[in-house]
């Protein structure tokens, strides 16, 4: 598994080159054993060694003053299992740093949601509790259907001119 670091931001323009010495708690599971090690990450990129599929976590036990970003297929593992193999605190920190990731825009909102399912079930509060922020944003934003297969035109002019006429009507009709 790699491991590399960079500023997170929610603007992607606004990150920069800058390392850090950041200690990282990484937890493995094999045989329904599970253990941790520390790993300090001093340059851009490291290599971890051992079977990826064994690795659990980046941030072991939440404690970490870092984000996480998992690679698509390590993320639906994880969503598969429903977070089995996360305890308590592994769960709110991944919540916590998928919304983070959505709002940046490096994590789609199907991943998100896809992720919020599978922990649909989850009986602990402080994973709940990691949802705080998103629940605030449902419901807020109206959602407009707006279908432009009407539209047809034999040049872009007109076409644009057919796009900007359904804009306007939709506009019109969801006006407050």
């Amino acid at each position: 598994m790699r491991l590399s670091q960079a500023r997170f931001t929610l603007d992607p323009e606004a990150g920069d080159e800058r390392r850090w010495n950041i200690p990282l708690r990484i937890r493995a599971s094999a045989d329904k054993t599970s253990s941790a090690r520390s790993v300090l990450l001093d340059t851009a990129s490291i290599q971890l060694t051992g079977p990826d599929h064994d690795i659990v976590t980046a941030n072991a036990d939440g404690s970490g003053f870092y984000r996480v970003e998992l690679d698509p297929v390590m993320l639906e593992r994880i969503c598969a299992g429903g977070g089995e193999d996360l305890n308590a605190p592994e769960r709110h920190a991944l919540v916590d740093d998928a919304w983070a990731l959505t709002l940046a825009g490096r994590l789609d909102a199907a991943s998100y949601l896809a992720l919020a399912e599978s922990f649909a079930s989850d009986p602990d509060l402080t994973v709940w509790q990691a949802g705080d922020d998103i629940r605030a944003h449902f419901c807020r934003y109206p959602v407009i259907y707006l279908t432009l297969k009407d539209v047809k035109a034999a040049t872009w002019t007109n076409c644009r001119a057919g796009i900007a006429r359904v804009l306007a009507k939709t506009c019109r009709r969801h006006a407050a």
